[in-house]
């Protein structure tokens, strides 16, 4: 890592967070514990978190879901018999509460909905890194406001598994950090094939920040970014500074499934 006023860079590191110094692993010695495989551990880490996301994904879309979707027919069905009886003219407050609550309902729905997209997307699997990231740009630019532009060129189908979640939890890292800090209007996700890997930049228009101040922070969206990419054996630079914008730039090698 090197800081030039405005730029970090990742490139297959493998060390731990500094200690006071600036050196070691924070662990009071500057030495990591004998018999201590950290891209192993942290790789493993990862995957367990996948799957845990996978799992709570899995159970609030069957369970929850389900019950929401059910609860929701059946307003629709109270609705009906009430504008029905002989006296609902008199009483037009009731079909009125009633279609408030079934709007409740789908809204909570659709926030369940939104929940289980993030901790799990399914299109991924299904139909790849294009189609979910050109998904999930979209449905960001409704939720934050924040209007963001997709564009892709020389794509190569079909994306090893581990490549494919890298990147996508990538950028949404990056825009969950946009929609959080960067206090931007619009923002850029660019997906392009490169010679031997493919690469993912996500640029903003937001106020920026110090990279210094966050990495001595410990931003854990930061450290989630770069710890990913490492782990996929590929390159990590981001750029920002205060009151222009923020750059993250993402290039991973293909070939190698994980």
């Amino acid at each position: 890592m090197r800081r030039a006023g405005i730029r970090l860079q990742v490139s297959g590191w493998n060390g731990g967070p500094t200690n006071g110094n600036g050196n070691g692993n924070g662990n009071g010695n500057g030495r990591v514990p004998d018999g201590v495989a950290l891209p192993h551990v942290a790789g493993s880490l990862l995957a367990a978190q996948e799957e845990e996301r996978r799992r709570v994904s899995r159970e609030l879309h069957d369970e929850l879901g389900q019950k929401l979707a059910l609860l929701e027919i059946q307003l629709v069905g109270l609705e009906r018999l009430c504008g029905s009886h002989p006296r609902a003219a008199s009483r037009p407050e009731i079909a009125s509460e009633l279609r408030s609550l079934r709007g409740r309902v789908a809204e909570i729905s659709g926030e369940v909905h939104r929940i289980c997209y993030h901790l799990h997307p399914a299109v991924l699997e299904h139909l790849g890194l294009f189609a979910a990231l050109e998904s999930f740009c979209n449905e960001f630019t409704e939720w934050s406001g924040v209007k963001v532009r997709f564009i892709h060129s020389d794509v190569p189908a079909p994306l090893p598994k581990n490549v494919s979640l890298c990147l996508y939890r990538v950028v949404q890292e990056a825009l969950h950090n946009v929609a959080k800090h960067a206090a931007a209007d619009r923002a850029i996700v660019a997906l392009r094939g490169v010679l031997g890997g493919i690469q993912v930049i996500v640029k903003d228009t937001g106020r920026g920040f110090d990279l210094m101040q966050a990495r001595n922070k410990g931003g854990l969206g930061l450290i989630s970014i770069c710890e990913r990419v490492r782990l996929a054996g590929g390159r990590c630079s981001i750029r920002s500074a205060p009151g222009h914008g923020t750059r993250v730039a993402v290039c991973v090698p293909l070939g190698l499934e994980a």
